[in-house]
This record gives C-alpha cells, structure tokens and sequence, in this order.
C-alpha cells in the first residue's frame, strides 16, 4: 500500500522517519528498515544519563536523559538511505514552553531531529531547540 501522507508522534514518529526515506512503492523496503530499526534497538541507545550523574541532573539539566545515542543511533541507521520528499510527512511536537503545537514537514532539514524532538518526553530527555 502506498500512503501519500504519513503523521506520527511520539514513538509513532519513529515509523514516520521511516516513510520519510523511502519513495511511494517502497513500502517493503520500508518495512524491512523499520523492522532492523526497532529490532536493533537497544536501551542503551535511548537511555543515557548525564555523565555527572542523576541528582546533578535532576537539578541542573532540563532533563534526566540525554539524548546523545538515541541522535548517533537515528543518524546512523538514517544516513544509509536517502530522503525523498514524495510524500507529505508530518513530526508532531508540543512547545514545552507554551503548548503549542507544532508540526513539522518533510521540507525539514533534519528529520531525525524532528523525529526526536516529537519523541521526547518533557523532563526525561531535553528539549530540541529550533530556529523561529
């Protein structure tokens, strides 16, 4: 099945950044990426304290995560394929600051970034900071 648009939020954004790297009529290419993507996936290329420890970084981070691997593992597996801008895509986010909604689109110059910031969870991983 081939989908025109493709939206995802949070871990779903994951999926998204998939579809994101594939042309209309690859979907089974696709789905073997996606299937290497989550099946690789290890905690410890999500979870990554602070080197400083929790305590420092409950009190002095704006999270108790990095996300360092988890942008080397989405890189990694991302760079092998090429982006294609066939498809509407679509990384759903939240401001922290403000709520408010904001999408991203496959016009982004970097998708794993959206990817991840649609995935992080307020206060357990960072904030991604984008340009207004």
């Amino acid at each position: 099945m081939e989908y025109d648009v493709v939206s995802g939020v949070s871990a779903g954004s994951f999926n998204t950044l998939g579809l994101a790297a594939f042309e209309k009529g690859k979907e089974e290419a696709c789905y073997d990426w996606l299937t290497n993507l989550w099946t690789s996936l290890k905690e410890t290329d999500v979870i990554e304290e602070y080197p400083e420890g929790i305590v420092k970084a409950i009190s002095e981070e704006s999270s108790v995560f990095t996300t360092d691997n988890l942008f080397k593992f989405l890189r990694a597996k991302y760079d092998k394929v090429a982006p294609v801008k066939d498809r509407n895509i679509f990384w759903n986010c939240a401001d922290a600051n403000s709520g408010t909604y904001i999408q991203l689109t496959e016009t982004t110059d970097d998708p794993v970034k959206a990817t991840i910031s649609s995935g992080s969870i307020p206060f357990v991983f960072p904030p991604q900071w984008w340009p207004e």
